[in-house]
């Protein structure tokens, strides 16, 4: 009777244990999403002036509503140039630029309809224009490539950015993509990971 009462009071304590750790689980799972900003989702009425992206070099670009990773719409670009081609993306934010001083990666979900295996590049402007595209070296390439036909998160790791002259960081009006092949590829989903 005594190790009936004691194996019973030891399975309590496991299943006492469990719930305890699963709710743990939950609670640092719940912190580890919030710590994720939207940057940009490409959804109507989601706080961004006017445009949401434009063409900078050899793209043609457009929304989408039959490809998405969320939502109902994602940014479809079509890279005419066979070096590939370059988009910029609006931030979503009523003042019309982000503080990216304290991040520490950005993340985007591209879904590669061209070849896959590919690297992105991505460059940061600011509202005075300062950053973007050019013939510098001012960009970031990710170490992850795209899968074909498959949406893929992409990250990059903002400390390793390089140091681009009266860049200002905290009001980041522009993402610039650059895809280095041609063809069709998806995009959604720009977050800022703090």
């Amino acid at each position: 009777m005594r190790g009936n009462l004691v194996k019973s009071f030891v399975v309590g304590l496991m299943f006492l244990s469990m719930i305890v750790l699963n709710a743990e689980a939950e609670q640092s799972e719940q912190i580890s999403l919030s710590s994720a900003v939207s940057l940009q989702n490409f959804e109507p009425e989601n706080g961004t002036e006017d445009e949401y992206f434009l063409n900078i070099w050899e793209t043609e670009p457009d929304f989408a509503t039959d490809i998405v990773h969320s939502g109902s719409r994602s940014l479809e670009i079509e890279a005419i140039n066979e070096a590939g081609g370059t988009v910029g993306i609006k931030v979503a934010s009523e003042d019309g630029y982000v503080d990216l001083s304290n991040g520490k990666k950005i993340s985007i979900w591209v879904y590669d309809a061209a070849e896959g295996n590919n690297t992105i590049q991505i460059r940061l402007k600011d509202t005075e224009g300062n950053g973007g595209s050019g013939e510098d070296g001012n960009f970031l390439w990710s170490s992850k490539k795209t899968k074909k036909d498959a949406w893929t998160q992409i990250k990059w790791d903002l400390k390793k950015y390089p140091k681009v002259e009266d860049l200002d960081l905290t009001q980041i009006s522009s993402i610039e993509i650059y895809v280095p092949v041609e063809g069709t590829y998806y995009l959604d989903d720009v977050e800022l990971m703090e």
